[in-house]
């Protein structure tokens, strides 16, 4: 199903643009600067999402062991439970110790990935 705008919807987001168009200009420097500052400093780049990302894992983790707690007769309690606990060791590892090897990300990252693989 498709949804047709009208003329005054075409006339209403053209002036919210013309509105805010120094916003945009300026949105658009701002995210044009952080991508070249983040091709100049790969390595500051590579830490900081290596850390955002052990957070990202950290919370996951602790919401999966959460689920797998709240549904216990469920019968993958402990694959549930499991993955819970790789996950939130993941995010630990990758959150606090920022400066451990990059090939470690690697290898961690594609053992959570392979691990809740089912056939």
């Amino acid at each position: 199903m498709t949804v047709q705008s009208t003329g005054s919807d075409r006339g209403s987001i053209q002036a919210t643009i013309s509105e805010n168009r120094t916003w945009f200009i300026i949105l658009g420097v701002l995210l044009i600067v952080l991508g070249v500052a983040a091709i100049a400093f790969p390595l500051l780049t590579t830490i900081a999402a290596k850390i955002f990302l052990g957070w990202l894992f950290l919370i996951g983790g602790v919401v999966q062991i959460i689920h797998a707690f709240s549904t216990r007769q469920w019968s993958e309690f402990f694959l549930d439970l499991l993955i819970g606990v790789l996950y939130l060791i993941a995010g630990s590892w990758l959150a606090f110790f920022p400066l451990a090897g990059i090939l470690t990300l690697t290898v961690l990252l594609a053992a959570l990935f392979i691990a809740p693989w089912r056939a």
